[in-house]
């Protein structure tokens, strides 16, 4: 380590961290990056002593984090549209799925639907095991996170 200057240490760490950005969501390890960078830049014109790029790289990654976040969240975000066009309705009312976790008395359990596992919870306290069919009747909020199911039987 000894013959690799401290400038380039920190530089290839950054590019490491970007790098890894791509393969682990959460737009954080990016912040911690770009605290690298602020240290290599330090480290190759203004000073030498490893404590003072070790505070560059912990303010900048805590800035960068703080104040750059939220804006690059908005520039990586996806856009949505109003409507969903095909089988994929907004009001799935209606549909079959079925119970992947039993629900308890008056609570929330879960249910597999498309693919994927969502919170439900049983209509008038209904006892439904894991492997019940269910109905679903509505979401259970405006923020759709979760549905109010009925036990379904299949005449």
């Amino acid at each position: 380590m000894e013959n690799y200057p401290l400038w380039l240490m920190w530089l290839v760490g950054g590019i490491v961290l970007a790098m890894l950005e791509l393969a682990v969501p959460g737009m954080v390890i990016i912040f911690f990056s770009l605290g690298c960078f602020a240290a290599a830049i330090v480290a190759a014109f203004v000073s030498e002593i490893v404590s003072v790029q070790i505070a560059v790289f912990c303010v900048a990654s805590v800035f960068s984090l703080v104040v750059l976040r939220k804006v690059f969240m908005n520039w990586f975000q996806g856009q949505t549209s109003a409507k969903v066009s095909g089988d994929l309705e907004d009001s799935p009312d209606g549909a079959i799925a079925e119970a992947s976790k039993d629900f308890p008395e008056n609570g929330y359990g879960q249910i597999r639907y498309r693919g994927s596992i969502w919170k439900a919870v049983a209509d008038s306290g209904q006892s439904i095991s894991a492997g019940d069919s269910v109905k679903i009747i509505s979401w259970v909020d405006k923020r759709k996170t979760a549905f109010l199911v009925t036990k379904f039987v299949n005449v």
